[in-house]
C-alpha cells in the first residue's frame, strides 16, 4: 500500500473532467504526475506548498501551487488549491507549508488590489 493517495481538484464551476487519483510514496513520484507536472512547468510557477494541518485518511491535505514570486515586491505569492493529500506522513513529501510562503505585499505592489486584511484567500 502507498503511502499517500492524491486526488486532482477541480472548482466547482468545472465540469467535463475526469477525476484522476494517484497513489504515491514520494515527491519524487508526486512531481511526475502529468497534471503536476503541467503546473511546475507553468513559467510563473514557483513552487509547491501544502496544508500541514492533521489530515490522516479522514480529512485530507490541500496540495497547492504557488505562483508569482517577486522579490521586488517582498515576495508576493499567490497559492492555488490544486489537489487533495491523503496520508499520515505528510513530511516524508518535504513540501513546504503553505503559509510560510505567504507575505504581505508592499506599497506599490501589482497584486495589492487583491489584498485582504482578514481573509485566507493566498492574497495577503
Amino acid at each position: 500500500m502507498s503511502k499517500f493517495k492524491i486526488r486532482r481538484r477541480y472548482p466547482n464551476s468545472f465540469s467535463g473532467f475526469e477525476e484522476t487519483e494517484h497513489n504515491i510514496d514520494t515527491r519524487e513520484e508526486l512531481v511526475q504526475i502529468d497534471w503536476v507536472k503541467d503546473m511546475i512547468n507553468n513559467p510563473n510557477h514557483h513552487s509547491l506548498a501544502i496544508d500541514k494541518e492533521d489530515g490522516g485518511y479522514d480529512r485530507p491535505h490541500s496540495l497547492m501551487t504557488v505562483t508569482h514570486y517577486d522579490e521586488e515586491y517582498g515576495g508576493c505569492k499567490l497559492h492555488w488549491v490544486v489537489g487533495y493529500i491523503w496520508g499520515d506522513d505528510i513530511d516524508d513529501l518535504e513540501l513546504p507549508e503553505w503559509t510560510t510562503m505567504v507575505g504581505d505585499h508592499k506599497e506599490g505592489c501589482p497584486q495589492k488590489k487583491w489584498q485582504h486584511d482578514k481573509c485566507n484567500c493566498g492574497f495577503r
